[in-house]
């Protein structure tokens, strides 16, 4: 065989080579490629290793007595012979989140130190802002799962958190995960977390428990002739103004 020949034949082995070293990469990726997919469908799906464990909870059982849950889901913490308000909230509403941010530090020393109950009244007027379009329900559902299992201290630290971490209306979202890891970061424990991880799986009720939270709260602030709005704070019937900065002194008189 002669050198051109020779040249060839090298040129069209290495052709032949680097193809077939080719093909086999872009076979590695795609296999990689397939088994990234079948690992997010199967988590998106709770298949497998994947699969929530629902949780149901009773309201009756608290775990701390300055926290109680009505039957149809509305959280009322702090000193039963303290003066008590009303607060409407959701968990998604811009304004909630501000207030919390203005005013939680206040409201969570007042509640504390025993000079205020507040009875939490979570609504879901904004879960279609969501990606998911369900963020508001599934966050009363997880409220419940804190208020049932830990002490005030940890429950109120959790709603500041959730309120702090939250997402933008419109197309925001947070995924379960990230919503219970925010309740531990808050001092919640394993059974708070696995009950917030569990919302919406399989034979579970508490997405259905918390629609019903949110239906009753609706239909409370619809009764108090308020408008309907978020947030809105009551005490013995009358709304109070928040933009009046002593509007929690005000709560707080007998």
């Amino acid at each position: 065989m002669n050198t051109k020949s020779q040249s060839a034949t090298s040129k069209a082995l290495n052709g032949s080579s680097s193809r077939g070293m080719w093909m086999t990469l872009t076979a590695i990726a795609g296999i990689i490629v397939i088994a990234v997919v079948a690992v997010v469908v199967a988590a998106q799906n709770e298949i497998g290793p994947f699969k929530r464990e629902a949780v149901s909870l009773n309201f009756a059982e608290t775990a701390d007595p300055q926290i109680s849950i009505s039957d149809q889901g509305a959280v009322t913490v702090g000193n039963p012979d303290a003066p008590k308000i009303d607060v409407w909230e959701d968990f998604m509403c811009p304004a909630c989140g501000q207030m919390e941010q203005k005013y939680g530090e206040q409201l969570t020393e007042a509640i504390t130190a025993g000079d205020l109950q507040v009875v939490h009244h979570y609504v879901n007027f904004l879960d279609q802002q969501s990606a998911q379009g369900d963020y508001s329900t599934r966050m009363i559902a997880a409220s419940q799962c804190v208020a049932v299992n830990e002490d005030l201290q940890t429950y109120l630290d959790a709603r500041s958190t959730w309120f702090t971490n939250q997402p933008a209306e419109g197309g925001g979202d947070r995924t379960q995960s990230e919503i219970a890891e925010d309740a531990k970061s808050a001092g919640a424990g394993d059974e708070s977390t696995k009950c917030i991880e569990g919302i919406g799986a399989e034979g579970g009720d508490n997405l259905d428990k918390a629609s019903e939270t949110a239906t009753v709260s609706q239909q409370a602030l619809q009764d108090s002739k308020f408008d309907m709005a978020t947030p809105t704070v009551a005490k013995d019937g009358e709304k109070l103004e928040i933009g009046d900065p002593t509007w929690i002194q005000k709560a707080m008189a007998a």
